[in-house]
């Protein structure tokens, strides 16, 4: 039976834990102070933590433990690197604080620009009432339509915060912690088949020239979908082997979205192909991401190489659309966009 640990249930009182107690012995701590983290759990197989600090030096102590679970999107508490060396899963919660987290920086932003605060207190402390002026010069608002608006990490919350922020007119920058060069945002609660034409219409009014009247513009952006889950491109080896590992065997969706613009008219269509994939062995996802070029694909393969030619068990669709870009289809939508162009494009 497994031992099941929390050192800080306070931190989630009032769940129903019915889910996680039914997996085996289940012991729960108010909060654990850091001297008390080993003794804790040197008999664990899984420590659950919202905030308590889980360090290299006390997970090399705990031989049993294999999983961590954070109750939290946050991973800032545990030594990722040493969980790593270990061989220790560490999972967090995501998702779960998305809307929430991204509406209150939204509201912060808006209070902090029209300085809310301020003239609250202003107005309840009888000040606006005694003044003898009509207006209060003392503070200056401004609006946030048209700011620079920076994230640091485009992650869930990330790309939410992106959404509202572009909502209310602000240009929105973004720096990927990760190094990985993400201009994707798309709403949360897009269908995952709606991301990739979402998509490429971002990338359509990203470009930063105005057309001319003689120019046609097309952008496209390729996505993998297994199951309901969007698998974009791997942020590291590590990864690219575990998506090829769940590809492995299974058969997934393959979503490219094309938008055609001019100064005028704007068209976006989909295309999407279904691939299947053979039974992948370890040595075969192994060579792929050691020889070829896995990180800047969609789903971590390209199936114009190798592990196409080894890998691919069936295709239903366009073989061109799965590598990228649906020719005969964007063929046949041009033609069709183009016909219906004003006579100054043609």
């Amino acid at each position: 039976m497994k031992k099941i640990v929390f050192l800080d249930e306070y931190s989630i009182a009032g769940r129903n834990f019915e889910k996680v107690t039914s997996q085996g012995e289940y012991i729960a701590y108010d909060f654990t102070r850091k001297e008390q983290v080993v003794e804790r759990l040197k008999d664990a197989d899984i420590a659950i933590t919202n905030k308590v600090v889980i360090d290299g030096e006390a997970m090399r102590q705990l031989p049993n433990l294999k999983l961590i679970c954070i109750a939290a999107t946050g991973m800032n508490n545990v030594d990722l690197e040493a969980a790593k060396e270990l061989g220790i899963e560490v999972k967090n919660a995501v998702g779960y604080s998305t809307t929430s987290v991204a509406e209150t920086t939204l509201a912060s932003a808006l209070a902090l620009a029209r300085n809310i605060v301020y003239f609250n207190e202003y107005f309840h402390d009888g000040r606006y009432s005694k003044a003898d002026r009509a207006f209060c010069y003392d503070r200056f608002t401004f609006e946030i339509r048209g700011k620079k608006w920076g994230i640091i990490g485009l992650g869930n919350i990330g790309r939410e915060v992106a959404r509202l922020a572009s909502a209310f007119g602000c240009e929105v920058r973004y720096f990927s912690t990760s190094g990985a060069k993400r201009e994707e945002a798309y709403p949360a609660t897009l269908p995952a088949e709606g991301v990739a034409p979402s998509l490429s219409a971002l990338k359509s009014h990203a470009y930063p020239e105005e057309l001319g009247y003689n120019e046609l513009l097309i952008t496209a952006d390729t996505i993998v979908v297994l199951g309901n889950e969007v698998l974009g491109k791997p942020r590291d080896e590590r990864e690219a082997r575990s998506i090829l590992s769940r590809l492995s065997g299974a058969e997934h969706s393959v979503v490219t979205g094309v938008t055609l613009r001019t100064r005028e008219r704007e068209h976006t269509f989909a295309s999407r192909s279904v691939v299947r994939f053979a039974e992948l062995s370890a040595e075969q996802i192994d060579y792929y991401v050691d020889n070829y070029s896995p990180m800047d694909k969609a789903g971590a393969y390209g199936i114009q190489e190798w592990i196409g030619y080894v890998g691919i068990e069936s295709i239903e669709g366009s073989f061109y659309n799965v590598m990228g870009l649906p020719v005969q289809r964007l063929c046949r939508e041009l033609e069709a966009f183009i016909e219906e162009l004003p006579s100054c494009y043609l």
